[in-house]
């Protein structure tokens, strides 16, 4: 990717929410990976005119490396048969003192659909010690999904069942991350031991089990990622307002967090938001049109013509802003405006 405000090949920082996984699947590599093959039938689409974004961590080596990341697709001759769903347990409100060496973290949710579980892929950085994914039926008897009891950062992997397996509506997933933040512990990457909260950079930390897991039809399937998306959305939330806080000059972060807002109707913290990347970004026509699109969701129309108006003052070009400062005008009852 390349921008007139940063032409080198690629960009810092975090990507952004519109990018996703294809539906149910795992898509990435860490340390100790080989590549994945998929069951029989589980291919996935790769939709025309679909962008590729990769997004490679580095640690530092102290001299000028060369990073050339490849991808490798292997493409079948059979179409998808099933879409998996992709479920994802962890706490984003991590918050480790420095020198703590017990510290848990604990995140479930409960199936509202039948759901066979294909695999699983526990994922966290160098603190985090042990792992543990547990599925309690709704008669109270317990299953494993993965127990880790010395975690490596270095050594991750996507784990699929030999013999997948049904769990019925009402089961809980849960799982349980613990972390030591001392000294003691050899992998700790600062020395000495400094506060750690959550965050997508190595140096912070994370706590997520994704389990992947099919449907017995599409119907369920709806329900299940209808369920789980709510759920999804509202951890977003709590690790985007942790980054602010630590970063609130980043104006991605901003407007990211205030996608999730606007998705759950919370058009309040979505404006404060926005309103924020304006006065960040003061002579930005898109931080104005996004500002004004959150307030005419709000209901604030007259806020919201002059944001659109001044989008277009710095871009007259803006075809959205006029067609979007038209609408909120017809509304008005300003008619000539509008046209």
């Amino acid at each position: 990717m390349c921008s007139t405000q940063d032409p080198a090949p690629g960009y810092d920082g975090l990507l952004s929410h519109s990018a996703v996984y294809p539906d149910g699947h795992f898509l990435g590599w860490t340390p100790g990976q080989v590549a994945p093959l998929l069951p029989k039938g589980l291919a996935w689409r790769l939709a025309p005119r679909t962008d590729l974004v990769v997004e490679v961590h580095m640690k530092p080596s102290g001299k000028p490396e060369v990073v050339e990341p490849s991808v490798g697709f292997y493409f079948g001759s059979d179409p998808p048969e099933r879409t998996p769903a992709m479920l994802r347990l962890g706490r984003q409100s991590i918050d480790i003192a420095a020198g703590e060496k017990d510290y848990a973290v604990t995140d479930s949710f409960v199936l509202p659909v039948d759901a066979e579980v294909q695999a699983v892929q526990p994922h966290a950085h160098y603190r985090a010690r042990e792992v543990r994914g547990i599925a309690t039926l709704p008669d109270g008897t317990t299953r494993w999904l993965i127990f880790i009891k010395d975690w490596d950062f270095r050594w991750q992997h996507v784990y699929r069942y030999v013999a997948p397996f049904m769990l019925p509506r009402g089961t809980t997933l849960s799982v349980r991350y613990t972390f030591d933040n001392s000294a003691d512990n050899p992998r700790n990457p600062r020395r000495p031991p400094t506060l750690v909260t959550w965050g997508q950079w190595s140096q912070d930390e994370m706590g997520d089990l994704w389990i992947q897991v099919l449907t017995r039809d599409d119907r369920d399937l709806q329900t299940l990622n209808a369920a789980f998306r709510a759920k999804a959305i509202a951890e977003d939330i709590v690790g985007y307002e942790s980054m602010i806080r630590r970063d609130p000059l980043r104006v991605q972060l901003h407007d990211d967090v205030a996608q999730l807002y606007l998705d759950q109707g919370r058009t309040t913290e979505a404006t404060a938001h926005l309103e924020a990347s304006v006065r960040l970004r003061p002579e930005s026509a898109a931080a104005h049109f996004n500002f004004a699109t959150a307030l005419t969701v709000a209901g604030r129309l007259d806020e919201a013509i002059d944001q659109y108006r001044e989008a277009l003052r710095i871009n007259p070009d803006y075809a959205l802003a006029h067609n979007n400062l038209g609408n909120v005008l017809l509304t008005r009852g300003n008619s000539g405006d509008a046209l």
